[in-house]
């Protein structure tokens, strides 16, 4: 959003990092469920879950080496 426009709480919304953010949070929910679905144990999700972590700098730098967005 063009800042002029808004106000911080919506930029917030709509900036790339809580995009990512949202991304991961949506992930592991998937992962929760297939737990609650029996594709995979509750084990395999918390270790999944404790090494998650998702970085716009990582993601930024992958981008620009392969020319492609994620």
């Amino acid at each position: 959003m063009i800042p002029r426009y808004t106000r911080p709480e919506m930029a917030k919304i709509w900036s790339d990092e809580y995009r990512v953010k949202l991304w991961l949070d949506i992930e592991l929910a998937v992962l929760e469920a297939f737990v609650k679905l029996g594709i995979m144990t509750q084990a395999e999700f918390d270790e999944i879950r404790s090494k998650a972590s998702a970085s716009l700098d990582e993601i930024q730098a992958r981008e620009a080496r392969t020319q492609h967005d994620i």
